[in-house]
């Protein structure tokens, strides 16, 4: 499965990339404000407060039919409760994101077309 890490933070991404590439997936990592959204199955996105274009890039990817999960810190509630917040599929505390991400990404329904020969 591709997963697309939109964040900002180069250390947070980096380590997140670092997880989804040992569990087996292909890590593809860009900023979340980007002009070319990389083509994923499932995104793992920051909801960083005031990032104008954070919805807009949310229903651009679910249109897309990507699978979003969102992340922010345990205390940051009102993000968690945001309106770009409930434009994802799952939402996960960053340390939910860095140590439960196998069982979030284990949730996550894709069904890929097999290649046609």
């Amino acid at each position: 499965m591709t997963i697309a890490i939109l964040d900002d933070n180069l250390l947070w991404s980096t380590r997140l990339k670092r997880t989804v590439e040992a569990l087996g997936h292909r890590a593809v990592v860009a900023s979340p404000t980007t002009e070319v959204l990389p083509e994923a199955d499932v995104a793992i996105v920051a909801l960083s407060p005031g990032d104008p274009r954070l919805e807009e890039v949310l229903r651009l990817l679910r249109e897309r039919g990507t699978h979003l999960i969102g992340h922010a810190g345990h205390k940051e509630r009102d993000i968690l409760a945001s309106p770009a917040a409930g434009l994802c599929h799952q939402i996960l505390t960053n340390s939910q994101a860095a140590f439960k991400l196998e069982a979030a990404l284990a949730l996550v329904d894709i069904r890929v077309s097999p290649p046609q020969s």
